[in-house]
């Protein structure tokens, strides 16, 4: 084992530190001690050529920027923090899959540690367990919160105490912990958050009466039992619901053969039954009338649906991943289809022949039923043919009511004249339009591509960014520097879709980035959206606003900044 101790300094970084001790080759270092400043760069060439082969990293004397960079050292074993860092990012230990310790300096003024787990100073949140500890775990009863990816990737983990004094367990809490297959969850819980057991290690979880706030695939799948008298949650042969049933929020993915939903339900949940991939046939009661997100995704034992004549839309990826649906009923009644809700080329579809907008030919193709249109409105002509709208002239486009949030106040006369075209569009032209209104094409949700005044939307050029706020405007209602639309988006839903991205974006970055330099841009983004919308625990309001100011304005300039990438 070759332990070495280095000091940083602003002229000399690790890679140098480390040649001056007398070693050649980093990947030889199982133990290293460092003093001075640790920057970005230092952590990313300690992942890049020591990951996995060192064991040991002490910080303690050392000062560093934790809160944006991912370790992801698979070989760590044990790491220890100093007293000045006050802000540990929550996806620093990813990938540190043998870390059985993470302590911090006794003086730290905002995190603790005990028995090598992580929390913060007083000990009513669990921050971090290390992913390589193994064997059973009890939480200590100081702790109220289980927090934000705690125990992710614990494969280890073998059962698991969580006391009474626990209220909320944190999104992605317990995700891939892979040998526990089973979890008490106490009567003081009251909230679970997005994905906390989102694994399909758990075959059984029992919901308490205390619980009234699940989160978006809280319990993905898992086999539920909900207490009689809980007041938001019902459960029926272990599908979950809401308490009077008009939900079916989660169907157990395990289970086998046919299903009969039941009359009372109007909606399922985002992903109600993604993946059951046992589920040979649903039978759909007319009392549906949305068929949302993801909602059948992945169910590849299905072969035949009829949508009934109660169901009006059918969103994205609905029906995606079925590849042996062979025959699909569309109703009269239903007058929008995402592009992506069916991808299966085989399937045949039959459409009502009352229906306004959609059709099937003699092949069994499904298709928009207007094929082109055109009119005039406010000086602007408008033509639509092939699924192009085209729309030119001199003049200005006034607003429009947002029928894609369900405005209460939206009307008839408030529809762009386009409204019922709105599944058919795909592509856009602008030619010569003065000012855009807002929500001008808020229902367009299979559009696939812009034009605007000779600049594509998905070219990625420095044209698109100057035409950026008004496009925005145009489609969603607000531009990227309206806080007081866009704060709540950028600071809850993009880390986590961003978290997702980066996941999955290991094969491919953006064209003259480093797999490395994308990563850390990413987790940048990922810190300073997350810091737009919590308080700092030490800072009056001045400091507050102006520091999450700060993060709101570097986080807006990368997410344009790679806006192409992310989301084209």
């Amino acid at each position: 084992m070759l332990y070495i101790k280095v000091n940083l300094t602003p002229e000399i970084r690790i890679e140098q530190a480390i040649l001056n001790t007398g070693v050649d080759l980093p990947e030889d270092v199982t133990s290293l001690a460092v003093t001075g400043t640790v920057t970005d760069d230092d952590f990313m060439f300690i992942r890049k050529n020591m990951d996995k082969t060192l064991q040991e990293l002490d910080l303690s004397g050392a000062s560093a920027e934790w809160s944006a960079f991912n370790l992801g050292c698979t070989g760590l074993v044990s790491i220890t923090m100093p007293d000045s860092v006050v802000k540990i990012g929550d996806h620093i230990f990813v990938g540190c899959n043998s870390l059985a310790s993470i302590a911090i300096h006794p003086d730290n003024p905002a995190y603790a540690s005990e028995n090598g787990v992580l929390f913060n100073r007083d000990k009513t949140e669990l921050i971090a367990y290390p992913a390589g500890r193994q064997g059973d775990y009890a939480i200590p009863d100081t702790v109220v919160k289980i927090g934000f990816m705690a125990f992710q990737d614990c494969c280890f983990l073998s059962s698991i105490v969580i006391p009474d004094s626990v209220k909320e367990i944190g999104e992605l809490a317990f995700w891939n912990c892979s040998c526990l297959t089973s979890v008490k969850i106490p009567d003081s819980v009251v909230k679970i958050e997005t994905m906390a057991f989102a694994t399909g290690c758990f075959p059984h979880v029992t919901i308490p009466a205390s619980v009234i706030e699940l989160g978006w695939c809280a319990l993905h799948h898992c086999h539920v039992t909900v207490h009689p008298d809980n007041p938001e949650y019902s459960s029926e042969d272990g599908i979950l619901f809401n308490r009077n049933k008009t939900e079916l929020i989660m169907y157990p993915e395990e289970r086998q053969g046919d299903y009969v939903i039941p009359d009372t339900v109007i909606q399922f949940g985002s992903r109600a039954f993604a993946n059951c991939f046992g589920l040979t046939s649903v039978t759909i009661p007319n009392s549906v009338e949305i068929i949302g997100f993801s909602a059948f995704e992945g169910c590849t034992g299905l072969t035949e649906i009829v949508i009934p004549d109660s169901v009006t839309e059918i969103g994205h990826t609905a029906f995606s991943g079925c590849p042996g649906l062979k025959s699909v009923y569309i109703p009269a009644s239903v007058v929008k289809i995402d592009d992506t809700a069916f991808n299966n080329r085989t399937a045949f579809f039959r459409v009502s022949p009352y229906n306004p907008l959609y059709e099937s030919d003699e092949n069994g193709k499904l298709q928009f039923r207007i094929k082109s249109a055109s009119g005039e409105v406010d000086v602007i002509n408008w033509t639509f043919a092939d699924g192009v709208l085209t729309i030119d002239g001199a003049g200005s486009i006034r607003d429009y009511d947002d029928y894609s949030a369900l405005d209460e106040n939206a009307t008839l006369e408030g529809r762009s004249p386009w409204y019922n075209l709105s599944q058919g569009i795909k592509s856009i032209v602008f030619r010569g339009v003065g000012k855009r209104g807002i929500y001008m094409f808020s229902e367009c949700s299979n559009l696939a591509s812009v034009t605007f005044d000779d600049c594509n939307i998905h070219g990625g050029n420095n044209e698109f960014r100057s035409a950026r706020d008004i496009i925005d405007r145009a489609f969603h209602g607000y531009t990227l520097g309206d806080v007081r639309n866009m704060n709540r988006w950028f600071s809850e839903q993009a880390p986590r879709m961003l978290r997702e991205f980066k996941r999955r974006s290991s094969e491919s970055v953006p064209d003259g980035l480093s797999h490395e330099e994308w990563d850390a841009i990413l987790a940048r983004m990922i810190f300073c959206f997350s810091e737009m919308h919590p308080p700092l625990a030490t800072a009056d309001d001045d400091e507050k606003k102006a520091y999450r100011e700060k993060m709101k304005k570097e986080g807006f300039e990368l997410f344009c900044r790679y806006y192409h990438y992310l989301c084209c």
